[in-house]
């Protein structure tokens, strides 16, 4: 899975376990609870289908559990690699309690970029299932049943990976995938995001209702085998559905910053809306002189930066507006309630056009 992050969204604290080409590893606590469960569900797996001394059941539990979060964090890995190769900063990978999450500092910049960063990660999931079937067969073939088990066991789990990481809901890869797609029909990266996103939504709304009704059902016939399946789909559901929701609007309001100019949406120098005896030369003692050359002036951006990094300036330097400069002069000053404004503009025109 892939989640952005910047100044405004920072990676939740871990414990850091590794470091692979300055990207750092990390496990989130909630990391212990999937261990556990994970432990167990493979434990039980052994206890079931083989036939061998407590020592041996207990030694292929542990290897099969290292391999899977292994499995899961060379899936993050991949992504990351990939990205790194089309520009895309990689922070960090977490592990937590519903796999990983490997974050980037930026959106991809093309759909191209978007398909293969996302794929990346359920091609190296598939390589994994191919090559753990054919070493579970290998190891039939040689008498070698625990062997065997293990690494079917290994192949189940990363065919299961890819094929829920394949699903197009956002923020999947899968939903990723899809979203790349239409960016590329339509040209709106914005408009394929809110598309994504509640398709993202939608799917999240359907394991809930399925864990829900399962529970239900299961508490009629007093079964309670299901139980534990249909809490962990509503606990899955719910999880999904704040990420597309939350993640889909956070995507679609980067795209719009990222891909506009401060020149495009500054009010001009001499604008009526500018008051330009009061507060503006208040705020211009605190601005560097225009004669200073240095291309990241306190208290002013070049026309040409993007809004996103006019909003990052305004929070780093503590300011509500700041100075545009172009050719060593100055040609108006941006707000943030300018970006403000235009973000929502920007966002509620994508939204209308939801037909596809």
């Amino acid at each position: 899975m892939i989640a952005i992050t910047d100044k405004f969204r920072k990676p939740p604290q871990g414990l850091r376990i590794g470091r692979v080409s300055d990207i750092e590893i990390k496990v989130h606590w909630s990391w212990l609870a999937a261990f556990s469960l994970v432990f167990f569900a493979v434990y039980q797996f052994f206890h079931s289908n083989l036939e061998s001394s407590l020592i041996v059941k207990a030694f292929g539990t542990l290897l099969v559990t290292f391999f899977f979060f292994l499995s899961v964090t060379m899936h993050e890995l991949a992504h990351s690699m990939v990205a790194r190769r089309w520009g895309v900063r990689v922070k960090e990978i977490t592990l937590f309690i519903f796999g990983g999450i490997a974050w980037m500092g930026q959106e991809s910049d093309s759909p191209s970029a978007e398909i293969r960063i996302a794929a990346s990660g359920p091609i190296f999931s598939f390589l994994a299932f191919v090559v753990s079937t054919g070493l579970a067969l290998l190891c039939s073939w040689r008498g070698l049943d625990a062997p065997s088990l293990a690494f079917t066991l290994l192949a189940m789990i990363n065919f299961g990976l890819t094929f829920f990481n394949l699903l197009p809901a956002f923020p999947l890869d899968g939903g990723r995938i899809l979203r790349a797609l239409l960016w590329k029909r339509w040209g709106d990266p914005i408009r394929s995001t809110v598309i994504a996103s509640r398709i993202g939504q939608a799917f999240a709304t359907a394991l809930i209702i399925a864990g829900v009704s399962s529970t239900f059902l299961d508490l009629y016939q007093s079964g309670y085998d299901k139980v534990t399946t249909a809490l962990w789909l509503i606990f899955i559901g719910v999880f999904l559905f704040q990420l597309a929701r939350v993640g889909g609007r956070r995507s679609a309001a980067l795209i719009a910053l990222s891909t506009t100019r401060v020149i495009q949406k500054m009010r001009p120098w001499g604008d009526q809306g500018i008051d330009v005896e009061h507060p503006v030369e208040i705020y211009l003692q605190r601005v560097e002189p225009p004669q200073n050359t240095k291309s990241e002036r306190e208290g002013a951006i070049d026309g040409d930066a993007s809004l996103l990094q006019a909003l990052r300036k305004m929070e780093c330097e503590g300011r509500s507006f700041l100075l545009v400069e172009r050719g060593g002069g100055r040609v108006g000053i941006i707000r943030i309630e300018d970006i403000q404004d235009f973000l929502k503009k920007r966002v509620a025109q994508s939204t209308s056009k939801t037909c596809i």
